[in-house]
């Protein structure tokens, strides 16, 4: 494994204790062992992801999607057998936000449902919040318009990126959008799906 390589997009699966690791352009990816602290060979698994993606893991489905710069892929990794595989798919409804950078995506596994939010500034991610049918068949995306203050984001790509944290118990998402701006809450609406 090669540390010098841009735009590194982990998952992690507690069940195993692995994450499974790839980086930015690159159609491969490594498997992690954190019982053993080794990595795997080189994994090719056919697709590269462009740099301002971000990839959110379904447990209950063994898969991710990522998604951001037009890219909307299904990533199916199988952590027992350190197997990845690639599919495509197409999002329907309100897909606005899918061509953004840096947009934000995370799995709830409540309400069954995607929640993708925030990127660069000027992103309609901070106006409103999208939701995407976990289960796909078919991938329908709901945009839900957000009241209240004004979240504030740094003037480059910057974006959300890791900057959150989901509290599905409180049906929220706590943000920081910007370096030296407090945080911020985004209450999540009741689920379409």
């Amino acid at each position: 494994y090669n540390r010098s390589f841009p735009g590194m997009r982990t998952i992690y699966d507690p069940v195993t204790g692995k994450i499974f690791v790839t980086t930015t352009n690159s159609s491969d990816g490594w498997f992690f062992r954190t019982s053993d602290e080794t990595w795997s060979s080189r994994k090719g698994f056919g697709t590269s992801f462009p740099w301002d993606t971000m990839a959110a893991w379904d447990p209950s489905r063994n898969r991710a999607i990522m998604v951001g710069e037009g890219e909307t892929t299904i990533v199916n990794v199988d952590f027992d057998s350190e197997t990845v595989s690639t599919q495509s798919f197409s999002p329907s409804g309100d897909t606005n936000l899918y061509s953004r950078s840096g947009i934000s995506a995370v799995y709830d596994s409540i309400r069954d449902v995607y929640w993708l939010f925030g990127g660069g500034n000027g992103s309609p991610g901070y106006t409103g919040i999208y939701e995407l049918r976990a289960s796909g068949n078919p991938w329908t995306t709901t945009r839900h318009e957000l009241s209240g203050d004004s979240i504030p984001r740094e003037s480059d790509l910057v974006g959300s990126w890791g900057r959150f944290v989901l509290m599905p118990q409180w049906g929220a998402i706590g943000l920081v959008a910007k370096n030296d701006s407090p945080a911020f809450v985004i209450k999540l609406p009741d689920s379409q799906f």
